[in-house]
């Protein structure tokens, strides 16, 4: 209402939806808009400001301020391994109920990257046929360990013979992939597929390295236990 020093109001709200802070914001919303009605009333109403200058900057500049230092000359698979030998038993990743470490994640790049180290030279595209999920982050750091490029393939799109084909373009002659989204096709001499639920391995839900099959067990996975 109208008073001798400006006009007068209040807020009427239920406590048990609001907290007072809440409250108070959408008043100065309020004010904001009709101080800028007041300053200019041919102003557009898509220009009308909520936010104060103090809002505004702690959303768009303070929230924002995500700067942080990173090693120059380094890669990502680098990266990852620094993080992992500094924080090896943090939380990498959370993938529904389960979550990851930095250690287990690495582990299993490691040996996979060895493995690889072995099939193919430096430089070779790699197909990587995985759904989203821990699994094609691993399959990702091992390529890069092993100094080679990913050629990423989502096996809920790409029948067997697309999957051949895009391979045959690139000249990728290694697919990494599940057990259960192998395709029969591809399944010969020219494309050499790789599961990599043969390298995963945890006392939860890991396979346990003298469960794999021969042809993995060799010196560069005791080489990849050894060091890690």
């Amino acid at each position: 209402r109208p008073t001798a020093d400006g006009i007068y109001g209040h807020v009427q709200y239920s406590t048990d939806l609001f907290e007072s802070d809440t409250i108070e914001r959408f008043i100065e919303h309020y004010m904001n808009v009709l101080e800028a009605i007041s300053n200019d009333p041919t102003i557009c109403i898509s220009k009308l400001p909520l936010l104060s200058e103090k809002e505004r900057n702690t959303i768009l500049v303070k929230w924002n301020d995500t700067e942080t230092h990173l090693l120059s000359n380094t890669t990502l698979h680098e990266t990852f391994t620094r993080r992992a030998e500094k924080q090896g038993g943090a939380v990498a990743i959370v993938f529904g109920n389960q979550t990851y470490c930095y250690t287990d994640i690495n582990l299993v790049a490691e040996r996979l990257s060895l493995y690889l180290r072995t099939v193919c030279s430096k430089e070779a595209l790699i197909g990587v046929s995985l759904e989203r999920s821990p699994e094609f982050i691993m399959a990702i750091l091992a390529v890069l360990k092993s100094g080679c490029a990913y050629v990423p393939l989502d096996p809920a799109h790409y029948t067997g013979e697309h999957l051949i084909n895009i391979m045959q373009q690139v000249d990728a002659q290694i697919l990494i992939c599940r057990h259960q989204n192998a395709f029969g096709e591809i399944l010969n001499e020219s494309i050499q597929t790789i599961y990599i639920d043969d390298f995963i391995r945890n006392e939860k839900n890991f396979q346990r390295y003298d469960d794999l099959p021969d042809h993995l067990k060799g010196s560069a996975f005791a080489q990849a236990h050894k060091q890690l």
